[in-house]
């Protein structure tokens, strides 16, 4: 059981949920166990933590009460992003995605970054360097990350069937998404799939032309190794 203090009765949460009121309002908050390729199955996957018998203790005289409600997590404050990053071991997703970015290499750090998964996103960020920029090698990346430094880190919404890495969830409770995000994860989705079909010709050659140049790869390696060795 997680506990924190307020005016009033205790507030707690529990079954591996932990208590904090760092947005001015009491909040449970867990991170899932479970990695998920996607932001879509990240939303699935906290409502499915919560359904598993989240309890949370208002002070009542009625006891416990369990709810269904969560969602990966919008983060408010500097204080509740600090709180976090005490939770999580490694990137983790958050609920905080793209909504209308030029998505240029000069544009603000905070351009487009307007939506959560449960609606308007706050007034506050922590981006590591050169993050948010939304675009580099692996295509449009709309949805952010929290770091174990404290640190976001732009990362692509959907990387099912991709090499890219899939993340636990930060769950946050009670909460729930909002009515836009199905249209807004849908067309993010989207763009991420057109900028892949797009560099689909350039993969055919790069795969054709592997193996002619695999070999003389190899052996400028051998021959800078065995320089180096003799030097």
């Amino acid at each position: 059981m997680s506990i924190v203090a307020r005016e009033g009765p205790v507030f707690a949460c529990h079954n591996g949920w932990h208590a904090g009121n760092h947005t001015g309002r009491p909040t449970c908050y867990r991170v899932t166990d479970e990695k998920v390729p996607s932001l879509r199955g990240c939303v699935a996957r906290c409502l499915a933590e919560a359904s598993a018998g989240l309890e949370i203790d208002g002070g009542s005289d009625s006891g416990g009460r369990l709810t269904t409600q969560a969602a990966p997590v919008c983060i408010e404050t500097e204080e509740e992003n600090a709180f976090l990053t005490s939770l999580v071991r490694g990137f983790t997703w958050t609920g905080l995605y793209q909504n209308g970015s030029t998505g240029t290499e000069d544009a603000g750090y905070d351009d487009g970054w307007g939506r959560c998964v449960t609606g308007d996103a706050p007034n506050t960020s922590a981006w590591a360097v050169h993050d948010s920029t939304r675009a580099n090698f692996y295509g449009p990346e709309d949805c952010m990350v929290l770091g174990p430094d404290g640190l976001w880190h732009d990362t692509t919404c959907n990387a099912e069937g991709t090499l890219l890495p899939s993340f636990p969830c930060l769950c946050e409770s009670p909460s729930v998404a909002s009515a836009a995000f199905e249209d807004d994860i849908a067309r993010l989705e989207a763009n991420w799939q057109a900028w892949a079909d797009a560099q689909r010709p350039l993969r055919v050659v790069l795969f054709s032309l592997a193996p002619g140049l695999i070999p003389p790869i190899l052996f400028v390696l051998y021959k800078l190794c065995r320089t180096a060795a003799l030097a």
